[in-house]
Formats: structure tokens, sequence, C-alpha cells
């Protein structure tokens, strides 16, 4: 979603971390998300929102992409 409505999400966000005392919350955008698994091996389907990440198979996934988050395991490559 923040990669969609940047705008939005900053407000959200900074609503959120008024509301949550010490912790905070960070919105990153996929990029930045991406940035984390550098060196790792992504694992399919990669970096996705997180409906679309292993969902099960006799679930409905959302039409749209609107979500808040993004899915991943890396691991560290085979030597």
């Amino acid at each position: 979603l923040h990669d969609a409505l940047p705008i939005y999400v900053t407000e959200l966000t900074k609503r959120l971390n008024e509301r949550m005392g010490a912790v905070r919350v960070h919105a990153r955008p996929r990029a930045e998300v991406a940035r984390f698994f550098t060196g790792l091996e992504l694992l399919p389907p990669g970096i996705v929102p997180t409906p679309q990440w292993r969902p099960d198979p006799e679930q409905d996934l959302p039409e749209d992409n609107s979500n808040s988050a993004y899915a991943a395991v890396g691991r560290k490559p085979a030597s």
C-alpha cells in the first residue's frame, strides 16, 4: 500500500505511532524492503503483498494489491 498511496500511508503511520507510545511503526516501500534481502536467496514467490505469499489454494485472493505489508523469506546461499 505504501507504494500505491504514499501520502495516505505516511499519515496513517504518523497517527498510529502517536497512539502506540514506545513501539514505533515504519512503513517502507517495496524497494526499501528489498534491501533487507541483499545477498540472500529469495524463496518463491519473492517479495509480494502478504496475501500472495504462499496463499491457501482454496482461499480467494484480493483482486487488487492494496495490502499494507510485504512478505518474503530469504536464505543464505549455499557456499
